[in-house]
């Protein structure tokens, strides 16, 4: 199963001395979005990046005859807007804000100065667009090729290793998820995905309670992935 560390902004920081950090700290502007405010829309410009700093975002779009289907739930540090940003094109998705999330905004025109006057930060972008895009495609190749089981399992793994989900060092807590939310995400129907998690709870592997689920092992859940993936 796909377990790809998440591209973090942080990253990008890493190898800068405190002069430069600070500089690029200087631009970020801090914003507050409530639970279910659009963050951007479908087709809107890409004049800005934004970086999670706390809670949590899903990245959506809609089919032809309205359902919604859910690209991706993302945690502190990820970036959103990065591949249109810099290509110039309109947004390719809706983000939309799950909790109480607060995001730093920070202009194109400003990322590319910052890129052209400090090249360590302009090499560590570079770098975070790739592994961005890397875990586009590994998720893209998952979801075209595992069976509808092991898209769940995959997906409750992602979920549980976001910033924040952990609660010891192999477990998590999955909050203010519904099944429909997660069968947005698994491409699959609410009572399909209703059924499946009972029954991964009766194998131990989770623990559900209301809006949450427990993952009380995450190695032992990646297994049971690995399983259905290559039996």
């Amino acid at each position: 199963m796909n377990a790809s560390p998440i591209p973090d902004f942080e990253d990008a920081l890493g190898s800068l001395d405190p002069q430069e950090r600070a500089r690029v700290r200087s631009k970020l502007h801090r914003l507050t979005f409530e639970p279910k405010q659009q963050i951007f829309g479908l087709g809107e410009g890409s004049s800005n990046l934004m970086i999670v700093c706390s809670g949590r975002v899903k990245t959506f779009t809609v089919t032809s005859d309205g359902h919604q289907v859910t690209t991706g739930i993302w945690g502190a540090g990820y970036v959103l807007g990065l591949i249109s940003g810099l290509a110039g094109m309109p947004r390719v998705l809706s983000c939309e804000a799950i909790d109480k999330t607060k995001m730093d905004r920070l202009s194109m025109r400003d990322l590319e100065v910052l890129m052209a006057d400090i090249p360590k930060f302009g090499y560590q972008m570079a770098s975070l667009l790739a592994r961005t895009a890397a875990v586009s495609v590994s998720r893209i190749a998952v979801f075209a090729t595992a069976p509808v089981r092991g898209r769940l399992i995959e997906t409750l793994l992602t979920l549980g290793r976001l910033p924040g989900a952990q609660s010891g060092p192999d477990s998590a807590f999955i909050r203010g998820l519904s099944h429909e939310d997660i069968a947005n995400m698994v491409r699959a129907s609410r009572p399909w995905i209703s059924l499946t998690i009972r029954d991964l709870e009766d194998k131990g592997y989770l623990k559900i309670g209301r809006m949450l689920i427990e993952i009380p092992s995450l190695s032992a859940l990646a297994e049971a992935g690995q399983e259905e993936l290559f039996g």
